[in-house]
C-alpha cells in the first residue's frame, strides 16, 4: 500500500531484509533502507528501496561491493543512484548530505552549530532517517525531507530553552545520587 513506509536497517539479517522489502514492494510501500551499522547491501536491495541512506565509509563500501567505482562517497553515490529509482543519500556529518536520485542531485547543509556544543555524535545518523522518514511520511517532497532531516531548515534550540535549567538540575541530582566505591567494590 502506498500509504505504508517501511524502514530497514543493516542490524537485521540482509537476506531477511530483501525478503520484507520485496514482499513491501510488491504491495506498492515505500521503502527507506539505512545502512547502519556497515554491512553488504544485496544489489537486488537497489532495486527495491526508494532511499538508501549511508555514511561516507558505508558508501563508499556498498558501491565497492556492487562493482561500482567508488573513489569518493560523492562518486560512490552519483553510481549507485544512476539508473535506478532509488534516492541515494550520504551523510557527511558537519558537511551535511548529499543525494542523488536519477540524473538529480542535492547537497543539503548540516545544522550551523559551534563545534564545542557538539558533546556526541552518536545515533546522528539514526537521527536524520527517523526524521527524513517521519518528513516523507508526513507529506513533505523530498528536497524539503533533506532539508528536515539535516536539521538546516529548523532551529531546536527554542525547544529546550525551558527545560535546560531542569535537565541540568536533573543532572546534578543525579551526580549526588550515586554511592562511590572503593576499589574492593566495597561502598566508602
Amino acid at each position: 500500500d502506498p500509504e505504508t513506509l517501511l524502514v530497514l536497517q543493516m542490524e537485521t539479517d540482509p537476506a531477511e531484509n530483501l525478503a520484507v522489502a520485496a514482499r513491501a514492494a510488491e504491495r506498492g510501500a515505500r521503502i527507506i533502507l539505512n545502512v547502519a551499522p556497515a554491512a553488504a547491501v544485496p544489489p537486488a536491495m537497489l532495486d527495491l528501496v526508494d532511499a538508501l541512506v549511508m555514511n561516507e565509509e558505508e558508501a563508499l563500501a556498498v558501491a565497492t561491493a556492487c562493482g561500482l567505482p567508488a573513489g569518493t562517497p560523492v562518486m560512490a553515490a552519483r553510481y549507485l543512484a544512476a539508473g535506478r529509482k532509488v534516492a541515494v543519500i550520504v551523510t557527511m556529518g558537519a558537511a551535511g548530505a548529499i543525494a542523488f536520485q536519477g540524473p538529480h542531485g542535492w547537497l543539503v547543509p548540516a545544522l550551523n552549530l559551534r563545534p564545542e556544543s557538539v558533546v556526541d555524535t552518536t545515533g546522528a545518523g539514526d537521527a536524520f532517517v527517523g526524521v527524513l522518514a517521519a518528513a516523507i511520511d508526513g507529506g513533505l517532497s523530498f528536497d524539503a525531507a533533506l532539508g528536515a532531516a539535516s536539521g538546516s531548515v529548523f532551529d531546536f534550540r527554542p525547544l529546550f530553552d525551558e527545560v535546560a535549567p531542569r535537565l541540568s538540575a536533573v543532572d546534578l541530582a543525579i551526580c549526588h545520587l550515586e554511592v562511590p566505591l572503593s576499589p574492593d567494590g566495597a561502598i566508602s
